[in-house]
């Protein structure tokens, strides 16, 4: 379905076949309505998630045994939010048809959140 992105949450490493969950991300400003930038928030979470440490003594896990895929960033319209939540919803469905988790890295959860539990 995608291709590896080439900067990756974690440096999680699996291929789409093999992924038990697929991230993405969903660059979107038109929503914002005070400080516009937080279409760059899944760039920046990526390249900030290499401070984190992928074992969790709380529970016990390690993410790097979860077979985890990311697909990059979403090409959303700037300005035209439904068709941006029409590419959000397309993007879970197929994701969730090939029997994965989709996992969207967003700011603006009011909005985006919506096409994904539809």
């Amino acid at each position: 379905m995608w291709n590896k992105n080439i900067q990756t949450f974690i440096g999680l490493e699996a291929s789409f076949d093999e992924a038990e969950c697929v991230i993405f991300g969903a660059p979107m400003d038109s929503t914002t309505s005070y400080r516009p930038g937080t279409r760059f928030a899944s760039s920046s979470m990526r390249q900030e998630s290499f401070g984190l440490e992928t074992y969790s003594p709380y529970q016990d896990k390690d993410l790097e045994d979860i077979k985890v895929f990311d697909g990059g960033d979403l090409e959303l319209p700037f300005g035209n939010p439904r068709k941006a939540l029409d590419i959000i919803k397309v993007t879970t469905k197929t994701i969730i048809k090939a029997n994965k988790l989709p996992c969207m890295i967003a700011v603006s959860y009011t909005h985006l959140t919506l096409p994904t539990i539809l």
